[in-house]
């Protein structure tokens, strides 16, 4: 566990039968921005399956996040929590 401003982020490792599972679980005070911030941890999540697969894959910040579907994630996100 540990803290980003004043959000609680989780990382939880557990045993399956293929390896491991990571379950990450953000706490926020403000939900406002939680379409952009499970946008942004599914890029970063799907850089992290990469390189755990052998990929040299760089990660995805600022303005390169546009370009690898940032918006239409944050959008399916904000449908998805309703916002």
């Amino acid at each position: 566990m540990h803290r980003w401003g004043d959000d609680i982020v989780r990382w939880r490792l557990a045993v399956t039968d293929t390896g491991c599972r990571l379950t990450l679980e953000q706490t926020m005070r403000d939900r406002d921005p939680a379409a952009m911030n499970a946008a942004g941890w599914h890029l970063c999540l799907g850089v992290l399956d990469d390189v755990l697969d052998g990929s040299d894959r760089p990660r995805i910040v600022g303005q390169d996040a546009a370009e690898h579907g940032w918006e239409a994630l944050r959008d399916s996100y904000a449908e998805q929590l309703g916002g």
